[in-house]
């Protein structure tokens, strides 16, 4: 069975034994009814139970765009914000620091949907800005089989012309072509095209480890893509790893008993 199958047959079952939901919600790309989407008007259902209503609130108050299937149990935006919220609300920096294993640093500012230049829309899932200047832009994956691709079109080679060719200039192979290989993984080189190694900014892709075609799909940007001086900025953890790194973390430091609750739910639902 792939992976990306066995995500939604543990949310189907999920939905009906965790939330008492039994109505299948509809995929608006079709208009067919799945068992592992929740009913649009229970789209705040997909934030665990815990800090539910503190993170309504938080998307309400900050104008949070939520994705058009976020209702959706295997949305990687909800996974996210399941993940990042607490952390953050809890004011356990150094806590979200150590687990990056980013040393040395405190953090200044944090998003969600972090947008940089509105011109060129690319979207962060989450972002840190750190006392030093250092920026880490995140990518949030869970089930997707792989990263967004692009078109060889006209509208694609103008945005390589206009925007991408000075922002990837020095940091794809010299044998490769850079605009093929744009087009080939549009959503990883337009996110890593934001990196400015000098300023020692770090880009990081977050996914299950049994998501074996994104590790690889990444693994290949890598290693026969990006040049050897830039694969320092460019890393992949794992939700198990983070996990498994924050719960002795949270025992030691006696965090509030919603948020030990919380990451247990988090395990329940999403590590499969």
């Amino acid at each position: 069975m792939k992976y990306s199958e066995a995500v939604k047959n543990h949310l189907s079952d999920y939905k009906k034994e965790e939330l008492g939901v039994y109505e299948n919600g509809i995929w608006k790309r079709n208009d067919r009814p799945y068992p592992h989407i929740l009913p649009p008007e229970l789209w705040g259902f997909n934030l665990l139970e815990n800090y539910r209503n503190d993170l309504i609130r938080y998307i309400e108050a900050n104008d949070i765009h939520l994705h058009q299937d976020f209702h959706h149990l295997n949305s990687s935006q909800a996974v996210c914000l399941n993940f990042f919220y607490p952390i953050i609300a809890e004011q356990k920096n150094d806590m979200l620091l150590e687990i990056l294993q980013i040393e040395n640093e405190t953090i200044e500012d944090w998003t969600f949907e972090k947008v940089l230049c509105p011109k060129e829309g690319t979207s962060f899932d989450f972002y840190l800005k750190l006392q030093s200047g250092r920026q880490i832009f995140f990518e949030i994956k869970y089930s997707e089989q792989e990263f967004g691709k692009a078109k060889s079109i006209g509208k694609y080679r103008r945005k390589y012309e206009e925007i991408y060719k000075n922002r990837l200039h020095g940091k794809i192979s010299s044998e490769l072509n850079e605009y093929d290989e744009l087009i080939r993984h549009y959503q990883l080189l337009r996110h890593i095209s934001y990196i400015d190694a000098a300023k020692n900014h770090l880009f990081i892709t977050i996914c299950p480890q049994d998501n074996h075609k994104i590790i690889q799909e990444y693994n290949d940007v890598l290693n026969d893509c990006l040049v050897p001086e830039l694969r320092s900025k460019v890393r992949l953890l794992t939700w198990e790893s983070l996990v498994l790194k924050l719960n002795p973390l949270l025992l030691a430091d006696n965090a509030p008993l919603r948020m030990l609750h919380h990451y247990s739910q988090f395990e329940d639902k999403y590590l499969i």
